[in-house]
């Protein structure tokens, strides 16, 4: 059995981490709102903790020119969205973070998808992000069955260079006026991961946790 699979059959939880599908009709998770309250928790500047804005929704979905609330919440409810998160002693579910696929094509096995990620700011830098990342990670190719998994993001957007390498994303190309941001057309960077390299990467974080 590999890894990936392995995450899957345990409905890729890990202690009191989980990463589950959005779904409105699961309200005793995603209570009614779940995701308007959400949109709020992504918003910040990405240099202060407790400065409003929409920097980080921008780094989320770069690309995107409308970051209001009506176009944001509407676009999270059409996709596949997963969110990540901590189940308190209580039995509630806390987001941490979500995932989502914006793009997949292909057949069966044969297949390829364009994902992405963003966590709430409280989490940056914690144990938990790099737990609910791997999860995440790992339930992108469990359910999707993909061979291979692309991001997109600004190539400004350094942390998120540095922070997926750790998960095995290598950057592929820069391509020169590739999307927008505000109302400039900017740079984009194309990064990627391998099924056999996330596997690999998982292998190697275990061998190093039983040390």
């Amino acid at each position: 059995m590999s890894l990936i699979e392995a995450f899957k059959q345990d409905h890729y939880r890990y202690g009191n981490l989980q990463s589950i599908p959005y779904d409105k009709n699961r309200t005793d998770v995603f209570p009614e709102g779940f995701l308007g309250r959400l949109y709020f928790s992504l918003k910040g500047s990405r240099f202060h903790k407790t400065r409003d804005g929409d920097q980080l929704l921008a780094m989320l979905f770069c690309g995107m020119v409308d970051l209001s609330f009506d176009k944001i919440v509407s676009y999270m409810a059409s996709i596949p969205l997963c969110i990540m998160g901590i189940w308190q002693s209580d039995g509630t579910f806390r987001p941490a973070g979500i995932h989502f696929i914006p793009t997949k094509t292909g057949v069966g096995a044969e297949s390829m998808a364009f994902g992405g990620y963003g966590f709430l700011k409280e989490y940056w830098g914690t144990e938990e992000q790099e737990s609910l990342t791997v999860l995440g990670i790992a339930q992108i190719f469990g359910e999707l069955n993909i061979k291979q998994l692309h991001g997109m993001r600004y190539s400004t957007n350094a942390f998120t260079a540095r922070y997926m390498e750790r998960f095995g994303f290598r950057d592929l190309c820069t391509i020169p006026n590739y999307m927008m941001r505000g109302n400039k057309m900017v740079d984009g960077v194309l990064s990627t991961l391998a099924r056999s390299d996330f596997e690999l990467n998982l292998t190697h974080r275990l061998l190093a946790a039983a040390k």
